[in-house]
């Protein structure tokens, strides 16, 4: 569990405050009078288990905050078929799936020869990457603030061309080197090998 100060009673600042239950789900924890942002975070497993939950409490001098129970609801079927832009059906492509907050947890699967590809996820606002195996293809992302509204069909985008030739400082052709396109949140866009001439080209999205 994670406890994020939103305000803080004749204090300044920002707290976080992290604890975990014993074996009986039972937990406490002093915090200063304030309201505060309490996320309850499951154990990562990567099949089956529960989803996150959260709620705003209020923290007032000298009163104990009784929540009762918190129920986490169990985790819901992402699922779908993988189409290129012709739409016809993508197989061997990479779905990862990572939640927006908490801790991050992220949960994969791959799209069989028809397309389809399922997976359990937590019921949170997710983002999804579609990573294809074909370089004719970008890696693609989806927002999903509701996995259970998610598209039927994800369609991969045919991206736009990055070419060019990696060299040393003298010039010479830098062959057989991985070369990564991610933004300043550290998302991947593409990623491809350079030739035995220094020669690259990967798509990304837009």
């Amino acid at each position: 569990m994670r406890f994020t100060s939103l305000s803080l009673e004749n204090a300044y600042g920002q707290s976080t405050v992290e604890t975990e239950t014993d074996q009986s789900g039972l937990f406490s924890r002093n915090l200063l009078p304030g309201t505060w942002y309490a996320q309850f975070i499951p154990p990562y497993e990567s099949d089956g288990g529960s989803s996150p939950e959260d709620i705003q409490i209020e923290v007032r001098n000298d009163n104990e905050v009784e929540l009762g129970d918190i129920f986490l609801e169990e985790r819901v079927l992402l699922e779908g078929y993988v189409v290129a832009p012709s739409g016809y059906p993508l197989g061997d492509v990479l779905i990862n799936a990572v939640e927006t907050g908490y801790n991050g947890y992220s949960y994969s699967a791959t799209s069989g020869s028809d397309g389809y590809f399922s997976m359990r996820v937590p019921d949170v606002a997710l983002s999804v990457s579609l990573q294809p195996s074909a370089a004719d293809l970008a890696i693609t992302r989806y927002e999903l603030s509701d996995p259970n509204l998610a598209p039927a069909q994800f369609e991969l985008s045919g991206g736009t061309l990055v070419a060019g030739h990696l060299v040393d400082p003298e010039g010479n052709p830098v062959p057989f080197t991985m070369i990564e396109v991610r933004d300043d949140s550290d998302w991947l866009y593409g990623v491809t090998l350079s030739g035995d001439d220094g020669y690259f080209e990967v798509r990304i999205s837009q």
